[in-house]
């Protein structure tokens, strides 16, 4: 369908967070936070995690899945990335050329999670990260993403974040809701 639009008009003081709570599945625990940006244009996302498994078992992504995760707690029924423009996985997301990117693809757009603590895949590493001791931080502005529940394809309240590791499994995935104003 083409490229993603940049969002527009998000309503400012709106965060959306997932919380991963760390499990004997995976120990991963921490949160990603989507806030409109102060001009509503875009989502400014805030990544504070620990606990990953073995960094051999990466460099590990994740995204924005097109489903909530259901009470079961199984990842695999997240569904596919956010994709309303149908771009599709293949060929792989071109981090110069976010707007031609599957929406949701977080880490295609702005860098796997790499605890060897090598920069790979991303054309923005001035907004990224801090690797230490199996924790991951990051902060960018996502501008295809939308906190404007019901008025665009991008809105991402009502999914959920999901981690692969490098061979694709799904090892956590977690709801986002949104957060009490402040």
């Amino acid at each position: 369908m083409g490229p993603a639009p940049v969002v527009k008009g998000n309503p400012v003081g709106t965060t959306y967070t997932a919380t991963l709570p760390g499990s004997e599945k995976s120990g991963i625990r921490g949160s990603v936070s989507g806030s409109s940006s102060a001009d509503g244009q875009g989502v400014v996302f805030s990544i504070e995690l620990s606990g990953f498994p073995d960094a051999s078992l990466g460099p590990f992504s994740y995204h924005i899945h097109d489903q909530p995760v259901p009470a079961d707690g199984n990842c695999t029924a997240t569904r596919a990335h956010l994709d309303p423009y149908k771009r599709g996985p293949m060929p792989p997301c071109d981090s110069t050329q976010l707007q031609t990117c599957e929406v949701g693809d977080l880490s295609g757009k702005y860098g796997r999670i790499d605890l060897a603590g090598k920069q790979i895949d991303s054309a923005h590493p001035e907004e990224l990260r801090t690797n230490k001791a199996n924790t991951f931080t990051a902060s960018y502005t996502d501008l295809y993403l939308s906190t404007m529940e019901g008025e665009t394809e991008s809105f991402f309240g009502n999914r959920s974040v999901v981690f692969h590791q490098a061979n694709s499994t799904r090892i956590a995935c977690a709801n986002f809701v949104l957060a009490p104003s402040s």
